[in-house]
C-alpha cells in the first residue's frame, strides 16, 4: 500500500497504551505556569510626568554637547541638571511688565 503524499504509512503508526509511569497531573501543557502568569515586561514605569517635567528640544553644537557631557561625568550629575544650573546663573530673571503686584527683579 503506497503512502499518500505527506502522510506516513499506516504500518509505522501504532496505538500505544499509557503505562503507570506517566505523570499526567494536569499541570503539563501550554498555559499552565506556576505563579500568577504575569511576567514583568520592559523597565519599570518612571516617575509621574508632573515630577519629571515636560520634554523640550534644545539643539546644541557638537562641541558644546561634548563639554556638557564631560562636565556631567566629572560631577556625577545629569546633563540636564548641569545645563539648568548654567542657564539659571546666566539668564536674566523673568519679569513681565504691567502685571499687578509684581516688582522688577532686584539688581545684583
Amino acid at each position: 500500500m503506497a503512502a499518500t503524499r505527506g502522510m506516513p504509512s499506516l504500518d509505522i503508526m501504532q496505538k500505544t497504551q499509557p503505562d503507570g509511569n506517566d505523570q499526567a497531573d494536569g499541570n503539563q501543557g501550554r498555559g499552565d505556569r506556576p505563579g500568577n502568569g504575569k511576567r514583568g515586561r520592559g523597565r519599570p514605569p518612571g516617575p509621574d510626568k508632573a515630577k519629571r517635567g515636560t520634554g523640550r528640544k534644545l539643539t546644541l553644537p557638537p562641541a558644546v554637547y561634548q563639554r556638557l557631557l564631560l562636565n556631567s561625568i566629572e560631577q556625577s550629575r545629569s546633563m540636564s541638571a548641569i545645563a539648568a544650573e548654567i542657564l539659571e546663573a546666566h539668564l536674566p530673571a523673568l519679569w513681565i511688565a504691567g502685571k499687578r503686584g509684581s516688582a522688577p527683579p532686584a539688581e545684583e
